[in-house]
């Protein structure tokens, strides 16, 4: 499989291509938002501005010859938020799901943002785990974490990967 990234040359280019609707879920601090300009622009910001519901963002990708529009919805993590975000994972086709490493409760948030989408939508898009910050990992605290939010994926079936947008 090939995977380039391209930038749109014009609006129209848009509306050419297979649209993919990424959500991202996670609590607040998780680096969602890195994860996504990594993606998008391939920068990082130590400390970004914290997202205040949602930010949109698109990226066009080229897989095996196939264009494709990639939206992403970069939701907030911040609890009076979480009434709003079913209106941003309604209809995606990946929803990720990202927490911090060093985050012992991670699981526990992950089961929640899964639960919510069986809850809200018909059908659950394809989820994917991003565990965040590994260059932060520190074996002794967060191996316990790392196998346990591995194995709940294997689960769901959901791609798991452990990543760092600092250290891409």
């Amino acid at each position: 499989m090939t995977i380039l990234f391209e930038d749109f040359s014009s609006d129209e280019d848009v509306y050419e291509q297979t649209i993919i609707k990424v959500v991202m879920l996670g609590q607040s601090g998780s680096g969602k938002t890195s994860i996504v300009l990594r993606f998008i622009k391939d920068t990082f910001t130590e400390n970004p501005k914290t997202t205040v519901g949602a930010n949109f963002f698109i990226r066009k990708i080229v897989i095996d010859k196939k264009p494709l529009c990639v939206r992403v919805w970069d939701t907030s993590g911040q609890e009076r938020f979480n009434s709003l975000i079913p209106l941003y994972y309604r209809n995606a086709n990946i929803a990720i799901l990202v927490t911090d490493i060093k985050d012992n409760s991670s699981l526990t948030k992950i089961k929640y943002w899964v639960n919510e989408m069986k809850e809200t939508v018909k059908q659950i898009p394809i989820i994917g785990i991003a565990i965040n910050k590994t260059d932060q990992y520190d074996e002794t605290l967060n191996s316990q974490t790392l196998e346990q939010i591995q194995e709940y994926g294997k689960s769901l079936d959901a791609v798991v990967l452990e990543t760092s947008a600092k250290k891409w």
